[in-house]
């Protein structure tokens, strides 16, 4: 996220429709587990894609405020992938979009029929470039909610349908396991601390039983979605949209999703530098960059190990992060934020999903790469998923002691807590992983 005064911009983070949040359970603020290893026997998959895009202009997410939109370039999309073992349903869904926040949720929830809304993750792809779904790019910083309501509900609506479409469409399948990585140079970067970069695709393709061609592919890719910067007012998924288009046409796919991974403080576009020595933000740009990731993902594709039948395991916990912030405290008393705290504390959550050999985490915000990385490397699993902006969209989540490092001062100021990165959330997800793992 960029913004441009920190203080407010938490605020305002923290605003906007207030509704009852998940799974809590009582005063206490014990966290809630649970756990369900899907009953073995016939995997079977379905997956579905649904056009988002809006009729009509809206503020557009990212960057500064009062940015709205002038036309669409390409549709953006709310994607589904529905897995079924034992009469069993886990859903997860990629929106292009910069973030959803847990209160919001239920909206969404409510529109799904065909799976529970305890095995549904939404996540989004962090697209700078898609309508405002959060409220805080309107006509004026901290004052206006950018979301278009009407627009909101459609979405919530399309969410609904791609599950629902996913969950009858499933059938049979195997699956193929891979990754790969980017080139050094020219894909992604990190511009605070370079050498902390995470440059690795995760696959899985998606097969019907005895099919050479996939009916899916799901990618696993950390960067921003923000090939265009602030002076783009055209809709667009981005790079993962171009990702997505050359990947189906590569492999054959009928859909490629994306589930963006661990970008935080600040994994970028390694953006191409034009004749005048600028760097270039162009769709010509989001293209080449998609399409680099696409043939790696190709690439992990057709090497990767196929597998029937892999086993499938789903845990969440749901539980509760401190506020350090005085002013939040105050606030949180205040009809401005609607988003509940209870004694000081805001609930999120963290889920972990094994898929045969596959391990998946997934974060309630933007994870910086050193804690993406740390996490990778405690995962047992032969394949680790990281999946940012899951079920939630707390901001950037970095360890307390790069919190009073100069180099992250934007970060830290729409940051809550020196403690949710590394000390909390990562503590979470891992002892999730630890508990289940294999």
């Amino acid at each position: 996220m960029r913004k441009k005064n920190g203080i407010l911009a938490l605020i305002i983070l923290l605003c906007a429709c207030a509704q009852a949040p998940l799974g809590i359970n009582d005063a206490n603020l014990a966290p809630v587990e649970i756990s369900d290893q899907f009953p073995a026997g016939q995997l079977k998959a379905g997956v579905a894609s649904v056009d988002v895009s809006p009729s009509r202009p809206q503020y557009l997410a990212g960057f500064g405020n009062n940015r709205k939109s002038t036309g669409i370039n390409d549709p953006i999309f709310a994607r589904a992938v529905v897995f079924e073992q034992g009469g069993q349903r886990l859903a997860l869904v990629s929106i292009d979009a910069i973030g959803i926040q847990r209160h919001h949720l239920p909206q969404y929830f409510d529109k799904i029929k065909e799976v529970p809304a305890d095995r549904v993750i939404i996540a989004c792809t962090h697209d700078h470039s898609a309508p405002d779904t959060m409220g805080l790019w309107g006509k004026v910083y901290a004052v206006s909610d950018g979301r278009d309501l009407e627009w909101i509900e459609y979405l919530a609506s399309k969410v609904g349908e791609a599950v629902d479409q996913a969950a009858k469409s499933a059938e049979p399948v195997e699956l193929v396991f891979g990754k790969g990585q980017v080139a050094e140079r020219g894909v992604v970067r990190n511009v605070r601390e370079p050498q902390w970069l995470d440059r690795e695709v995760g696959v899985i393709g998606i097969f019907p039983l005895a099919s050479k061609t996939p009916k899916a592919v799901l990618v696993n890719f950390q960067m921003h979605g923000e090939t265009l910067w602030g002076e783009n007012t055209i809709i667009t998924p981005d790079w993962p949209g171009f990702m997505r288009k050359r990947l189906e046409e590569m492999s054959g796919a009928q859909t490629a999703i994306l589930f963006n991974g661990a970008f935080g403080a600040m994994v970028t576009v390694d953006n191409l530098i034009d004749r005048n020595g600028n760097e270039a933000h162009t769709f010509a740009e989001a293209d080449r960059v998609g399409t680099a990731i696409a043939e790696t993902a190709n690439s992990a594709l057709n090497s990767g190990e196929r597998i029937k039948n892999p086993g499938l395991f789903f845990a969440r916990k749901i539980f509760y992060l401190p506020s350090d912030n005085p002013l939040f405290n105050f606030f949180s008393n205040t009809p401005l934020i609607t988003r509940t705290f209870y004694r000081g504390h805001l609930q999120t959550e963290v889920n972990y999903i094994r898929i045969g050999p596959l391990e998946m985490l997934t974060f309630p915000g933007e994870a910086y790469p050193k804690i993406g990385l740390n996490v990778k490397q405690n995962m047992t699993g032969k394949y680790h998923w990281l999946i940012g902006l899951a079920d939630d969209e707390l901001g950037y989540l970095i360890y307390p002691w790069d919190y009073y490092n100069r180099i992250y001062s934007y970060e830290i100021s729409a940051s809550m807590s020196p403690r949710w990165g590394g000390l909390l959330v990562e503590k979470q997800a891992l002892d999730l992983a630890n508990k289940y793992s294999k």
